[in-house]
C-alpha cells in the first residue's frame, strides 16, 4: 500500500479525530486534506463537484474536509452534511467545524419561499446544516467531550448574485458562483462568522464541554469522534456517490 493509498484508507476512518483505542500508528498515518483523496464519484451532483474543486484549492494547511458525511442521531435517524471542514484552530488553540450545505441550479426566494430551479424547496437552505450541527453537538454531549465551535454556511455554486442574500440567518454565510473561485481568501473568515458567538465568548461553557477551563494546547480535530466510510450507499436525492458516517 503506497503512502497516498494509506492516507485514503486511514483518514476517512478518523474524519473528526481519532477514536479512543485506535492504534498509534493508525492515528499518525491520518493526514490533513480533502477527502475522498481520489476525487468526487462520477455520479455526484455537478454542483458538489464544483465545491469540491474549490475546497481542494482553498483548504489551508493543516485543515481537514470531507464530502458527504451522514451523521447518526443518538436519538435515532440520520442527517447528512454535503461537506464538513475542520480547522485545528480557528483562532488558536480552539478548533472549529464548518458544515456546508450545497444547493445547485437557480436559487431564489420569493414571498418567504425558497425555490431551486423553479421548484419550492421543502426546507430553507441552511436548515439541513443546522440539523447536522445539532446532531454533532448531541454526540459531543453524550460522550462528555469538549465541544469545538460548530457553524454552518450555504454554497450556491451556480448562482450569480448581484448581491448575496442578506436575510437574517444567511447574511455573510453564503458563497455564490462569483465568490467560489476566491474561497481560499474567504474560508477562514467564513469559519469565524459561521460559528455562533457563544462558542468564542466562553470556550469553557460550550455545549458538551466539561465545566473546567479550556485547554491551552492545540487539540487534534474533535478527538473521540470518528467518520466511517459508507460503501454502496446513496443519498436521498438518488445519486450513487459514496458517503461517510459518524
Amino acid at each position: 500500500m503506497g503512502l497516498s493509498d494509506k492516507a485514503d484508507a486511514c483518514a476517512p476512518g478518523s474524519a473528526l479525530g481519532t477514536a479512543p483505542g485506535s492504534a498509534p500508528e493508525e492515528a499518525s498515518a491520518c493526514c490533513p486534506g480533502l477527502y475522498p483523496r481520489s476525487g468526487m464519484p462520477p455520479a455526484a451532483p455537478e454542483s458538489e463537484k464544483k465545491v469540491y474543486a474549490a475546497i481542494a484549492d482553498a483548504l489551508p494547511a493543516g485543515w481537514y474536509a470531507w464530502h458527504s458525511v451522514k451523521i447518526h442521531h443518538d436519538e435515532g435517524g440520520d442527517t447528512e452534511a454535503d461537506f464538513i471542514i475542520v480547522s485545528p484552530g480557528y483562532p488558536d488553540p480552539t478548533p472549529g467545524i464548518l458544515i456546508l450545505e450545497v444547493k445547485g441550479g437557480a436559487i431564489r426566494k420569493q414571498n418567504g419561499q425558497w425555490y431551486q430551479n423553479g421548484k419550492p424547496m421543502p426546507l430553507p437552505p441552511r436548515i439541513q446544516a443546522i440539523h447536522c450541527r445539532a446532531a454533532l453537538l448531541s454526540k459531543f454531549q453524550s460522550r462528555r467531550l469538549p465541544c469545538p465551535g460548530i457553524g454552518e454556511a450555504v454554497v450556491f455554486p451556480d448562482q450569480l448574485f448581484d448581491a448575496p442574500p442578506s436575510q437574517g440567518d444567511l447574511e455573510g454565510l453564503v458563497i455564490g458562483a462569483r465568490k467560489l473561485p476566491y474561497l481560499k481568501e474567504a474560508l477562514p473568515a467564513l469559519m469565524q462568522r459561521a460559528i455562533p458567538y457563544y462558542f468564542r465568548r466562553r470556550p469553557d461553557a460550550r455545549p458538551g464541554s466539561d465545566s473546567g477551563p479550556a485547554s491551552t494546547h492545540r487539540p487534534s480535530p474533535t478527538p473521540g469522534l470518528s467518520v466511517r466510510p459508507r460503501q454502496n450507499s446513496s443519498k436521498a436525492r438518488g445519486d450513487a456517490s459514496g458517503e461517510n458516517s459518524i
